[in-house]
């Protein structure tokens, strides 16, 4: 049986007196597998779609898988070489780089088939930093 929350009816009623705004700026879909950090063997498929505040700060919700009933597994903030130097020291330990992930494609853009593949870049790869 169908849940209420996920009906037609509910869904346009939500539609039409809820803003969804936010949400409505994703515009960017990478997938990458994420290693467990105490277990190198071990590894998650991460999808993750992002919002791009300005060229120097992004932010992403991370799902498990591309389809509708897809968990969310985490968020992601990607900023410039830029603004991760001018961190705390403290702070910069909890960032990461993708500069492996892209460069190995182990990261890359997800594109609808008609459209030719592209690089999941949009700074260098050296320049991009992490936190999750």
């Amino acid at each position: 049986m169908e849940s209420v929350y996920h009906s037609q009816l509910y869904s346009a009623a939500g539609s039409a007196i809820m803003s969804f705004d936010p949400v409505k700026q994703i515009h960017q879909h990478l997938c990458a597998f994420h290693t467990y950090s105490h277990d190198r063997s071990r590894h998650v498929e991460a999808h993750h779609f992002c919002t791009h505040l300005s060229p120097d700060f992004h932010q992403c919700v991370i799902y498990d898988s591309e389809n509708p009933h897809a968990r969310l597994i985490g968020i992601e903030y990607i900023v410039s070489e830029k603004i991760f130097e001018g961190l705390p020291e403290e702070e910069k330990k909890y960032w990461h780089s993708h500069k492996y992930e892209v460069e190995s494609g182990l990261l890359q853009m997800q594109t609808k088939r008609f459209v030719p593949g592209k690089s999941a870049l949009w700074l260098p790869t050296e320049r991009l930093f992490c936190v999750l």
